[in-house]
């Protein structure tokens, strides 16, 4: 029994449940109007259907967004940890450099300041300062020359490579 008699049977029965008695034509027009009835239930229905098939999709391309995001918050969280480690390090490797500065540090010589200056005739402040910059250069070299190339390790390689694995694609 097709849908449209189903409807039609239920709507004679409860005019009938009442009491009240159909015609031949009244019977056909129940009929039809069961048939719209449930020719707008089904296209109701596959209307619903329809939307509810692009909901679904539109709920899969956003899943696919969020695993998405998710793998470039996990990478961030490992670059980020890594990040902090570098830090880190470079923490270690600055606080090495200043402890091995102060343990280089020259102490004050209050005789050999002045020296140098008059031997060579300068009475220029600026040629002054320029010859105690040179000495004291040279003094740097003295007492650092050795830990230069740890220096170097310490503080400059750490940071070179630091910025290598920041341009990393």
């Amino acid at each position: 029994m097709s849908k449209d008699k189903k409807i039609g049977k239920i709507v004679h029965g409860l005019f009938c449940r009442y009491g009240h008695k159909f015609t031949r034509d009244q019977e056909i027009s129940i009929e039809k109007m069961a048939h719209d009835v449930a020719g707008l239930f089904d296209g109701r229905i596959k209307d619903l259907e329809k939307s509810r098939g692009a909901a679904e999709a539109h709920v899969e391309e956003l899943e696919g967004y969020c695993d998405t995001y998710k793998a470039r918050v996990e990478k961030l969280e490992v670059e980020r940890d890594a990040a902090h480690k570098r830090i880190d390090q470079l923490e270690t490797g600055l606080r090495e450099a200043i402890e091995l500065i102060r343990d280089c540090v020259p102490e004050f010589h209050a005789q050999g300041m002045g020296c140098g200056i008059e031997d060579r005739s300068i009475h220029d402040r600026y040629a002054a300062a320029q010859h105690g910059w040179e000495k004291a250069i040279e003094r740097v070299e003295e007492h650092f020359g050795d830990a230069a190339d740890e220096f170097e390790a310490v503080l400059f390689v750490p940071v070179i490579e630091a910025k290598a694995e920041a341009e990393k694609p």
